[in-house]
């Protein structure tokens, strides 16, 4: 992606951008968000008050009313203050919006509307959300464009796209949303705030200036910053796991002790906190060196495959250390539980990005 701006420092400017996003979440989100749960749905006033705050925009020019930052961590923020608040589904359909959706247009589209596209995904009034990284999807040649069929598995924020990026293949595509179906709610216990559905489409035509330049290029920096996305999430996710549980232990007696003084209790935790700091400093010198255009997807995927195995680790082990109480949606853990499992499937039904790993074994 173009550098747009390259003065903004992200240590010195990061507890501006935090305090931003912390009062954003406060004030837009934790309010509605049993009601998004119920509805399994997210909030379409939830990017209008992102855009407000300039949260939605981050990495898009200035020209069009965004950041011109080229740093993911600034976008980031949005997602961890998300996710610590308890809603995983709704950082996650933020994310993939500001940091996969607006860099590849960006760098890639060359659509007679690109400048007003862009200017619609910072101000809010046109979200894109991607379809296709998980599989599902087929393209026929139809003249100079491409014809599209099969079914998106788990599309996060479905029921608010405009667009749809779809990954299909080595190429990237984007398309207007009305031209598939978003099916009915999958009943499912996991970041119900997501806005995910399945997405069918059945013999879509995609004209030739929708389809991203670069084509391997063009997907290769797509699911690498898909795989941030997930990977920041997912760190942030194993955070609020640990947070939680120390809370919990500390109050919590057994056998007339607080169950945070047992050596089991200390040991487990101690054990997750040490993985998860590793996978967070792994994480954070991912996404430095992706604002900087020195990450390869085979990084990314690993930065990935470690935070979805903390993620789990952490809620696993604290949904145990809750004990009953551990199964009871009075307690975030077990929101936790559920939401790791979601992000977890999604991240694991990426055929791109294991495949960069694993081709980085030569295998």
């Amino acid at each position: 992606m173009p550098a747009t701006e390259t003065a903004v420092d992200f240590e010195e400017e990061r507890a501006a951008f935090l305090t931003t996003a912390d009062e954003f979440v406060r004030r837009s989100i934790v309010p509605t968000l049993e009601q998004a749960r119920s509805e399994m749905g997210c909030p379409r006033a939830v990017f209008e008050s992102a855009a407000e705050a300039g949260l939605l925009g981050v990495l898009a020019p200035e020209s069009s009313g965004g950041g011109g930052l080229i740093d993911p961590r600034f976008g980031e923020l949005v997602m961890q203050a998300a996710t610590q608040a308890g809603a995983p589904g709704t950082g996650l359909a933020i994310g993939l919006h500001s940091n996969v959706a607006v860099p590849s247009v960006v760098s890639s589209y060359i659509g007679h509307d690109k400048d007003d596209l862009l200017a619609g995904m910072t101000d809010g009034s046109t979200l894109v959300a991607i379809a296709g990284h998980t599989g599902g999807i087929s393209a026929q040649s139809s003249g100079a464009g491409l014809l599209l069929t099969g079914t998106a598995r788990g599309v996060v924020n479905a029921t608010n796209a405009d667009k749809y990026l779809v990954v299909v293949g080595s190429q990237a595509v984007l398309l207007d949303a009305r031209a598939a179906v978003a099916l009915p709610p999958v009943k499912v216990l996991g970041a119900r705030d997501a806005g995910s559905r399945d997405v069918v489409f059945d013999g879509v035509g995609v004209d030739p200036d929708a389809i991203l330049v670069g084509e391997r290029q063009a997907v290769s920096e797509l699911l690498t910053d898909f795989a941030l996305v997930f990977s920041a999430v997912s760190i942030a996710g194993a955070r609020a796991a640990v947070s939680d549980t120390v809370a919990y232990v500390q109050e919590r007696k057994a056998f007339g002790r607080v169950v945070a003084e047992f050596e089991n209790t200390r040991s487990v935790l101690g054990g997750v906190w040490a993985e998860l700091l590793v996978a967070a400093s792994y994480h954070d010198d991912c996404a430095r060196r992706r604002g900087l255009r020195a990450l390869r997807l085979a990084e990314a995927a690993a930065a990935l495959e470690r935070s979805i195995a903390v993620y789990d680790k952490a809620v696993d082990h604290g949904l145990q250390l809750h004990g009953g109480y551990g199964y009871m949606l009075e307690y975030p853990i077990a929101h936790a539980f559920a939401d790791a499992r979601f992000v977890g499937l999604i991240a694991e039904a990426m055929p791109g990005v294991r495949s960069a790993l694993l081709a980085d074994l030569g295998l």
